[in-house]
Order: C-alpha cells, then sequence, then structure tokens
C-alpha cells in the first residue's frame, strides 16, 4: 500500500510532541530536584542577653611613644600600661644581633690582648723565649765547632779551609 503524502507531516508533528512533551517533563523533575528547600521552624522563648555592637576608632586623649634609641627585636616587656615610671627606668628589652656580635668580638679580643700582655702565659713572649732559647743553643754548638777547629789547627791536624 502507497503512503500517502499527507500523513507524513502529522506524524513529524506527533514525533516532535512527544521530544517536547519529555523534554518538559524532564526539565520539570530537575527543577524538582535542584531547587533548593525552606526549613520553617518554630519560634521559642528564651533568656535574652544584653549586648551592644559598633564599629570605629578608640583613640587616647594623651598619646606617648615609645621608641628604642637602636632597631632590633623587642624580647621582654617589663611595664604595663598604668604603672608609674621614672626617667631612666627600662621600658623593655631590645636584642639586636649585631650589637651583641660586636660586644662578643670586643670581648674575645679584649682576653687575647689580656692573655698577651701576662708575662707568665703570653704566647707572645712564651715564642720569643723558645726562639731565645734555640739561638742560644745553636750558639754553644757554633763555639764548640769552633773551640774543636781551633785545636784541630794548633795540632796541624786540619787545614786553614776547615
Amino acid at each position: 500500500m502507497p503512503r500517502r503524502l499527507a500523513q507524513s507531516p502529522v506524524r513529524a508533528v506527533l514525533w516532535i510532541a512527544a521530544f517536547l512533551a519529555i523534554g518538559g517533563f524532564s526539565a520539570w523533575a530537575a527543577m524538582l530536584l535542584i531547587r533548593p528547600t525552606v526549613t520553617a521552624t518554630r519560634a521559642v522563648e528564651g533568656p535574652v542577653v544584653q549586648a551592644f555592637y559598633s564599629t570605629g576608632t578608640i583613640q587616647p586623649r594623651r598619646e606617648f611613644p615609645v621608641r628604642a634609641n637602636v632597631a632590633g627585636i623587642l624580647q621582654q616587656v617589663l611595664v604595663d600600661k598604668g604603672d608609674r615610671v621614672r626617667a631612666g627606668d627600662p621600658l623593655a628589652v631590645v636584642h639586636e644581633p649585631a650589637l651583641q656580635f660586636a660586644l662578643d668580638k670586643a670581648q674575645a679580643e679584649l682576653n687575647e690582648k689580656l692573655a698577651r700582655a701576662d708575662e707568665q702565659q703570653s704566647p707572645v713572649l712564651q715564642e720569643f723565649d723558645r726562639r731565645i732559647a734555640a739561638l742560644a743553643g745553636m750558639l754553644e754548638i757554633a763555639q764548640r765547632e769552633q773551640a774543636r777547629q781551633t785545636a784541630a789547627l794548633e795540632l796541624r791536624a786540619g787545614s786553614q779551609a776547615d
């Protein structure tokens, strides 16, 4: 049986309508699953806390800046807000590694110079004493050699070149 030409557009329209119905139903089901839900609770009576919240900046009436004479790391604060202090009282301890290094270096140099100045334990003076003793030993050897050569020359056992 041959197809009629009029049936072809009707079928196409029905298929399109079916796809649109399925797509609409899918979109409606997706909206139900994705949409956030609202949960309502009942109000209850309970204690109230009295509080006040505000934003802003608090500034003192008189401001006293505290500065150190040197840069460094603040290690210890010796006074607190409201404590009475007099001129010259330490307020805080500031540590500067470079100054500590310079102090240690100066102390080491002082100890070395004091050790060099001590007559009993000075390494420089001990070195000079050892040199003097070594030179005295060499002088004694040279004098013995001269006496031996002189005695040999007098006995005609050696030559003038010896």
